[in-house]
């Protein structure tokens, strides 16, 4: 729950009002959210994998980040427009 919590929503919430003082608008914002608020990829299982560990705690997070990426990912862009960073 809590790398899932970090990847949804610490991230984004620190990086984008980072990014948007930076001068990042529109496009290259709704390209950071999508890398900073999106899915852990299943690379991150075989590479779990391949160092000798089970993998059961990265496929979590690869499962329930999916299943929650659709809500954080709205809510994100929801902030955005709402604070007229994203036309």
């Amino acid at each position: 729950a809590a790398a899932t919590l970090v990847k949804l929503l610490v991230l984004p919430a620190v990086f984008l009002p980072l990014a948007v003082h930076l001068g990042f608008t529109d496009e290259k914002l709704v390209a950071l959210l999508v890398m900073l608020g999106s899915i852990s990829t299943p690379s991150c299982y075989v590479m779990a994998k391949q160092m000798g560990h089970e993998g059961v705690l990265t496929g979590s997070v690869c499962v329930t980040t999916t299943l929650f990426s659709a809500f954080s990912l709205t809510f994100w862009l929801f902030v955005l427009r709402s604070a007229g960073c994203i036309a």
